[in-house]
């Protein structure tokens, strides 16, 4: 089943008067990754007398559809540059293995061998870790790439796969959750 990468939302009331009718709207395009707007247009059609509901908002919306799709194509133009935008969150569950992200594995803390792994492989490096614990990693505008190398669409759930299969390496037990599109949560000491 296909997921939507735009969520488009539409808004409209119908206004009246005297015997004249016209609709005003707001339509928004939400990345369904980050939930973030990425698109607007607001407007209120002409006024009519016989039009129906739906045919008042169709011209409304016709006018400054234009403006609308343009913003979608930066998007799209954007994400080809820099990467789809997701969060990752890698969290120790604490099963008396005794690992956290301080642990060392080869002279380098699992916190850097993630940070490491995460910085390779997001579009020029493109994230933010905005928490650090031992026991929680937050990263959030990871950019990742829209596809893998074998031409395969990318997301967030293959992303977070990707870094659990370099961890396995180091046999370390892992498993990923997903929360909507664009997020994946990597659960260290567990599976």
């Amino acid at each position: 089943r296909a997921k939507a990468d735009i969520l488009v939302e539409v808004v409209w009331k119908v206004n009246s008067v005297g015997p004249k009718r016209t609709v005003t709207y707001t339509l928004r395009g939400l990345d369904a990754y980050t939930n973030k707007q990425v698109a607007a247009t607001q407007g209120t059609g002409a006024p009519s007398l016989a039009a129906e509901e739906a045919v008042l908002l169709e011209e409304a919306v016709v006018d400054k559809m234009d403006l609308f799709v343009s913003q979608l194509q930066k998007h799209f133009d954007d994400m080809m540059a820099n990467g789809r935008e997701v969060t990752l969150d890698v969290r120790v569950f604490d099963n008396g293995s005794g690992v956290n992200l301080e642990s060392e594995y080869g002279g380098l803390e699992l916190q850097e061998i993630i940070e490491e792994w995460v910085a390779e492989n997001t579009v020029e490096h493109r994230y933010n870790l905005t928490d650090a614990t031992e026991n929680i990693m937050t990263y959030e505008q990871v950019r990742i790439p829209l596809y893998r190398t074998n031409g395969l669409p990318m997301d967030t759930r293959h992303f977070a796969t990707e870094l659990r299969k370099l961890l396995r390496k180091h046999n370390i037990t892992c498993k990923v959750l997903t929360k909507g599109l664009g997020k994946a949560i990597l659960i260290i000491g567990e599976k």
